[in-house]
């Protein structure tokens, strides 16, 4: 696989793309794929609050559930073992 990377900032205009880079394919048909650039760009703090709170909003809002109230834990460990 030949793979061409260009690192762009994106502006209202578009993006360019130097012919020089991408001559040797041209009259070929290709894919582009637009990846946010990660490594410059951490989580914004505002993000992981919001994460946060809704994650803490939803075990408040299910707190009465006993989803594993039924489960006895040494039967379920001697059925898991009892695989192999």
């Amino acid at each position: 696989m030949q793979a061409v990377r260009i690192t762009q900032i994106v502006m209202q205009e578009g993006i360019r793309i130097p012919v020089a880079t991408v001559q040797r394919f041209q009259g070929k048909r290709v894919d582009i794929i637009i990846l946010p650039n990660v490594e410059s760009e951490p989580p914004s703090l505002n993000s992981s609050r919001h994460f946060t709170s809704a994650l803490a909003d939803l075990f408040e809002q299910y707190q009465d559930i006993r989803a594993y109230q039924g489960i006895d834990p040494v039967q379920w460990e001697r059925e898991v073992r009892n695989e192999w």
